[in-house]
């Protein structure tokens, strides 16, 4: 249990929080297995993952190649977990900078599944193959960098289905080393693509609990779609996504005025706070197992709380509507000179590293 809330804290950016209930969970496996169990594999990879997040490289060096020599102690040096712990260390040695070492380590890695020849491996063979097209970008050789990075979003796609995080993130990729290559139309459409689903997620996001919330804003990637998206994709983007989040929170903290209103009003928001608690496990949990009716009896009855609790304050609702507005719904108010300035940071992929941050600026009016 500890290992399983030490991973959620982990996917909402709870990281001291992470790892302090990862290594008890690690610490109470090696209490009851002994030490370099298989057990530990988990919980080091999720660390991995920590330190990485928080720039703790040393760490994450040395953990890694620790989970690299326990896996091969474990299981031998070509099977399944060797070829996964080599994708793990192939991240990390790209992130410390060694890209050298990175496409090493990937290309020993992608032998092993070759090797082993068996369908049910892929999984670990898409991650390789998405640090290699990392790696190629890195270095410059963007063919190759769309060629893995499409290979590793299909798939990802075969895998785990179009909506969740991970799509996302492989889609991404592809669309960075496509920009980079100069091929601009597929790039956009890759960007559209990744934009829409990230918009189409928001409002699962809003449902969340504050904490969570907050790490989703922290992670918006909007590198790509503010480098190659047209105009009016970037400025509904902009509308629906910008300061939403930060914006929800206020209107959470304004209903708590109105929810010490009544008995009634409390029990209603307590059973709000549990409800997002819930909601926020089953998006961050096990995509296999989540039920689906579940999640939407839970989103249907947090909407319902929301609207009881918002009638009592003149809060909730308003700010969520805006994950669903159009540029066409705000254009028309924009009458007798009045204009909407939207301003972002962002960096350009193509620029040379340490001189890619830009600012734009999005300009609504009504003609």
């Amino acid at each position: 249990a500890e290992g399983l809330t030490g991973q959620i804290y982990l996917s909402i950016g709870d990281y001291e929080s992470a790892e302090k209930m990862l290594r008890r969970a690690l610490d109470a496996q090696r209490k009851m297995f002994g030490k370099n169990s298989k057990a530990e594999l988990s919980y080091l990879n999720s660390l991995i993952t920590l330190y990485l997040v928080q720039r703790r490289l040393t760490d994450a060096s040395e953990t890694a190649h620790g989970y690299l020599s326990l896996s091969r102690k474990l299981f031998g040096a070509r099977s399944p977990q060797g070829a996964q712990s080599l994708a793990v260390l192939a991240q990390v040695e790209l992130t410390t900078g060694n890209a050298g070492g990175a496409a090493e380590v990937c290309a020993e890695g992608l032998q092993i599944i070759e090797e082993l020849g068996s369908p049910d491996l892929n999984k670990i063979k898409a991650r390789l193959l998405n640090v290699s097209g990392d790696v190629a970008q890195k270095q410059g050789d963007f063919e190759k960098a769309v060629r893995d990075h499409a290979a590793a979003l299909s798939m990802a796609e075969e895998l785990y289905g179009s909506q969740i995080s991970i799509v996302f993130e492989r889609v991404l990729n592809l669309g960075i080393s496509t920009y980079l290559s100069g091929n601009l139309n597929e790039a956009r459409s890759l960007a559209s693509r990744a934009s829409g689903v990230s918009q189409r997620r928001l409002q699962d996001v809003l449902r969340m609990d504050e904490r969570a919330r907050l790490s989703w804003q922290g992670k918006m990637k909007w590198d790509l779609p503010l480098s190659c998206l047209r105009p009016e994709q970037i400025g509904q983007l902009l509308l629906r996504t910008k300061g939403v989040v930060l914006d929800s929170i206020l209107e959470d903290r304004a209903v708590v005025s109105g929810a010490n209103a009544t008995e009634e009003a409390r029990e209603e928001y307590h059973e709000l706070k549990s409800l997002k608690r819930e909601v926020t496990r089953q998006m961050f949990g096990n995509e296999d197992v989540r039920s689906k009716a579940n999640s939407a009896e839970l989103a249907k009855r947090v909407a319902e709380l929301e609207r009881s609790l918002g009638s009592r304050s003149n809060a909730l609702g308003r700010i969520r509507k805006t994950a669903d507005i159009t540029l066409d719904a705000v254009l028309p108010a924009l009458t007798g000179g009045t204009v909407l300035l939207d301003f972002a940071r962002f960096e350009d992929p193509a620029l040379p590293e340490g001189r890619r941050a830009c600012y734009g600026c999005v300009i609504l009016a009504e003609d």
